[in-house]
Order: C-alpha cells, then sequence, then structure tokens
C-alpha cells in the first residue's frame, strides 16, 4: 500500500502541472490574437486611405479628361459652334458633379 499514495500524488502533480500549462498557453494565444486583431485593423485603416485617394485621383482624371474633350468639341450635335452659355451651363454641371463626388468620398 506504501506505492498507492505516492503516485496518486504524482498524478495530481502531473495533472496540476497540465492545467497550469494549458493557462499559460491559453494566454499566450489571447496575447497573439489581439497582436494579430491589431495589425489587421491597421492594415484595414491604410487600406481604406489609400482607396480614397486612389478614388479621388480617379475621379479628377475623368473630370480633366472630360473637361479636355470638352474644349476639344468646339461644335454642338447640330454641327454649329456652341454658345458662350451652353459652355458656362457645362462648367458648371462639370464642377457640381466633381464637388458631389468629392463630397461622398470625404464622408
Amino acid at each position: 500500500m506504501s506505492g498507492k499514495p505516492s503516485s496518486l500524488i504524482n498524478l495530481r502533480i502531473r495533472k496540476q502541472l497540465l492545467v497550469t500549462e494549458a493557462e499559460v498557453q491559453r494566454e499566450q494565444l489571447r496575447q497573439e490574437l489581439d497582436i494579430i486583431e491589431k495589425g489587421v485593423r491597421s492594415l484595414g485603416g491604410q487600406a481604406k486611405s489609400i482607396g480614397s485617394i486612389a478614388s479621388v485621383a480617379a475621379l479628377l482624371i475623368a473630370g480633366l479628361t472630360a473637361f479636355r474633350s470638352a474644349r476639344t468639341r468646339r461644335l454642338d450635335r447640330n454641327g454649329r459652334h456652341s454658345s458662350f452659355l451652353s459652355k458656362i451651363f457645362g462648367g458648371a454641371r462639370l464642377a457640381s458633379t466633381l464637388l458631389l463626388a468629392l463630397r461622398s468620398h470625404t464622408r
């Protein structure tokens, strides 16, 4: 009978060590997941800012292209020169489109 109590004590000690090791590993895993989460959030923020910049740049390029093509077309649909008033309205329409698009991207 002298062997049984010591083997039980050894099993209890081993069980306690395993439980303690599992707790330590759980805490390490939690810390690593926190680090990964912060990295993913940072990457998401960078992607948003890059996407916004690219979107605004594409919008400006499209606006400039439309403005240049409007300037090169001197004749209207009927083959006549476009009036000064229609040029003003066309420019105002282009400017309002650009401003509305820029406002939507800044929000």
